[in-house]
């Protein structure tokens, strides 16, 4: 599916590459936020217990929150060149021994 995009002539032919890549990251988003909501809301009941909790839960929240999405904006930057280096690794380890066996 990724390596049509190049040869795409017109917008409607991007559509499908892209509707995944965004669904992609909805799903993780979907997924991610509450869990670190749920580690924030672990870490502060602790402090709370041990009563060294700053008051300041908005700040713990906004913190977590901008690391998703700089995770997320990395990914999605640096994920192809990441993909090319493990192709790259998979042909030189797999699929080369592989072919000496049909003495091609």
């Amino acid at each position: 599916m990724y390596s049509q995009i190049p040869s795409a002539i017109t917008v409607s032919q991007l559509l499908l590459p892209h509707f995944g890549l965004g669904l992609g990251i909805g799903i993780i988003d979907a997924a991610l936020v509450p869990l670190l909501a749920t580690f924030v809301d672990a870490t502060l009941a602790q402090e709370e217990q041990d009563g060294t909790g700053s008051g300041n839960s908005m700040s713990s929240y906004g913190t977590v929150y901008a690391i998703q999405q700089t995770s997320v904006s990395l990914a999605y930057c640096l994920g192809k060149y990441i993909l090319f280096g493990i192709h790259n690794i998979f042909f030189l380890l797999v699929l080369y021994p592989l072919s000496s066996f049909t003495g091609r």
